[in-house]
């Protein structure tokens, strides 16, 4: 395995000069979260990818290590790739590094717990938890949902506890298109006779409500995009794709391939792609808008897109 293979690999696009270790660790971390064995149906193919990712891990790992002038044991950290190893290490480490604060040890309890299964989701979970932590559990989960691979039942479950708990909130989950997404649709959401419009492609959008209509403070309305299987959306709005194109004779004879995601056409020129099984080509921010903290509705600013190709 070289260099650009296992940036490859570990799904980095920015190239190994502007990546650091702790970095590195993250994604690493993510990555064995989602290619887990234990969460793919420990197939041979999964078994195989997450040997891979380990071993694409170690050699950008040494590779920093060789740049900083620091030895392994500076930059020690296990790494687990073959098919016995535990998920809940991977889940432990990413909930270490992301939930930090006051209360992050058992903010992180509650969430390892949902997560792995081992608890049925309850209302005794959330017993001791104010309000803004409940609402931050809620939200970690639903952020990093696909990454957990937690289904829509459990997310139900976690809200309707929530709205047991604490009578002055609503909650409204929202179900966007792709084309709503890109097409930058708002979405009119009407209550107690009075409007609130919502852009569609946030993951969540908090309104304060009239307080003398009725004892609801707060709206909250997630918007949680109904997607096939071969695409995701992650934290900062880029859109990754996976595709599957046929090694032909019609690579050479075609100027580009097309890429059609919804409405829109993405058109890959052939001539810059590589021969190799698998690759990615990236369309820099022309994608979703991403998030604006201060101006909810600006669209100025695009994710990018990642087409994560497999020639077959």
């Amino acid at each position: 395995m070289n260099l650009q293979e296992a940036l490859q690999i570990m799904e980095i696009d920015n190239g190994f000069s502007n990546l650091s270790l702790d970095t590195l660790k993250k994604k690493y971390h993510k990555m064995a979260l989602i290619h887990h064995p234990d969460k793919n149906g420990n197939s041979i193919e999964a078994k195989e990818k997450f040997q891979k990712l380990g071993e694409a891990y170690e050699l950008l790992k040494k590779e920093l290590g060789t740049m900083n002038h620091t030895t392994a044991s500076e930059n020690d950290d296990p790494v687990f790739n073959n098919s016995g190893d535990g998920y809940s290490f991977f889940l432990n480490m990413f909930l270490q590094n992301i939930v930090t604060g006051q209360y992050s040890e058992g903010v992180q309890s509650i969430i390892r717990d949902i997560v792995s299964g081992c608890k049925e989701v309850s209302l005794k979970m959330f017993d001791k938890m104010d309000r803004e932590t409940s609402l931050y559990v809620y939200n970690f989960i639903i952020k990093y949902k696909d990454l957990f691979h937690l289904n829509d039942s459990i997310l139900n479950t976690v809200r309707e506890i929530i709205l047991e708990k604490f009578k002055d909130i609503q909650i409204f989950t929202l179900n966007p298109s792709i084309d709503d997404l890109f097409e930058n649709n708002v979405y009119k959401l009407e209550y107690n006779s009075k409007l609130y419009f919502v852009p569609l492609w946030h993951g969540e959008v908090y309104f304060d409500t009239d307080t003398t209509a009725n004892d609801v403070r707060e709206i909250i309305v997630k918007c949680m995009p109904e997607l096939p299987d071969y695409m995701s959306i992650d934290e900062n709005n880029h859109l990754y794709i996976n595709v599957n194109i046929k090694f032909s004779l019609s690579l050479i004879r075609d100027k580009i391939t097309t890429i059609l995601v919804g409405k829109k056409r993405y058109e890959i020129p052939n001539e810059e792609l590589y021969c190799k099984q698998n690759q990615n080509y990236v369309f820099k921010n022309s994608g979703i808008s991403q998030i604006d903290e201060h101006d909810m509705y600006n669209i100025k600013k695009k994710g990018d897109v990642v087409i994560r190709i497999n020639f077959i």
